[in-house]
């Protein structure tokens, strides 16, 4: 019989649940059924908190589903640019969007990549304090140097394809002082939103392994450290990256270089794909955003396939290499 969802009273489900948190060194936590739904409650709890304002600020340069989660709470978003290193919100790219800060309810950054990005949990703009919350879907295993994961309310994914995946599900953390909203949050979502979705027919595991994880981003973090030398590109990493995406961009060449190589690559039985193309701004009609930034990486921004156990990585990278240089262009992180 195929169970469709772990409720929170469920042994195993809570002691999964500890162990994440334990690795997280987060004081708080709860499953939730999805990162989606997570980022939705994890907005939902700063609402609670925040009762002033109808918008909300958040980057462009974003999966669809950081959209939704503000939509589906009824909010306006705002985009605004991302910084061109960090492809994620900075405190200055927040502060440059033309809007009445008093107006805003809260601001979502985003681990792109699962890049964290580097803000407080709670931003003065012009005297008003604004709450951050975090959208880590791509984020579960990075850390700071220091150790850390994110400090603010955070909404993680354990969909397919992420690190450490679970056939579904996802999880939200916060701190003691968001008990309150959280709980506020979580019975406006009912039970929909109180326990972790089960896609796969084996059980959830009881024990979290630190181990397993551990080892996946090790082994993520071995290609991450092939693909570079490959393709002659290195970066500076202010922390510990769980290696979710292997992202770099297709400069120069014609207009078209980069839809010709994905295509390429393609026929060839490699799924290389761009990101975020479209932007999100470009997704509502009338939105009159100018972010150039997110313009740019929106044309030129593609990820390479990574995950362990894939077939012949060296190969990959070299026809990837291959097809960048027939087109004439280079490669940037």
């Amino acid at each position: 019989m195929r169970i469709p969802f772990w409720p929170q009273g469920y042994p195993d489900h809570q002691m999964f649940l500890r162990g994440v948190l334990a690795y997280l060194k987060a004081v708080r936590g709860t499953l939730v059924c999805n990162g989606t739904t997570g980022l939705l409650l994890t907005i939902r709890s700063v609402m609670q908190r925040r009762t002033v304002g109808e918008y909300v600020i958040l980057p462009s340069f974003a999966h669809p589903a950081t959209l939704q989660a503000v939509l589906w709470n009824n909010l306006i978003p705002i985009f605004a640019d991302v910084n061109e290193q960090t492809w994620g919100l900075t405190e200055e790219t927040i502060r440059a969007v033309a809007i009445d800060p008093r107006q805003v309810r809260c601001i979502v950054a985003v681990a792109t990549f699962g890049f964290l990005p580097v803000l407080p949990d709670v931003l003065l703009v012009k005297d008003e304090q604004i709450p951050v919350v975090l959208d880590a879907c791509q984020a579960f295993g990075s850390f700071s140097y220091a150790g850390e994961g994110s400090r603010q309310p955070t909404a993680y994914s354990f969909a397919p394809g992420k690190v450490y995946p679970q056939g579904g599900g996802g999880l939200v953390t916060y701190a003691d002082e968001d008990e309150a909203f959280w709980q506020s949050a979580t019975r406006w979502g009912g039970a929909f939103c109180g326990g972790l979705n089960a896609q796969i027919t084996v059980a959830l595991p009881s024990a979290f392994s630190i181990k397993a994880v551990e080892a996946e981003i090790a082994e993520r973090l071995r290609l991450v450290a092939l693909y570079d030398m490959q393709l002659g590109i290195t970066a500076h990493r202010r922390f510990r990256w769980n290696g979710q995406f292997y992202p770099v961009r297709i400069l120069e060449g014609t207009v078209d270089a980069r839809r010709r190589i994905l295509l390429t690559m393609h026929d060839a039985g490699i799924e290389c794909r761009p990101y975020f193309s479209p932007a999100l701004h470009h997704r509502l009609p009338g939105h009159g955003a100018r972010l150039p930034v997110t313009e740019m990486l929106s044309r030129t921004m593609c990820c390479l396939p990574i995950y362990p156990g894939i077939a012949e990585p060296k190969q990959m990278v070299m026809m990837f290499r291959a097809c960048v240089e027939e087109e004439g262009c280079r490669l940037s992180r």
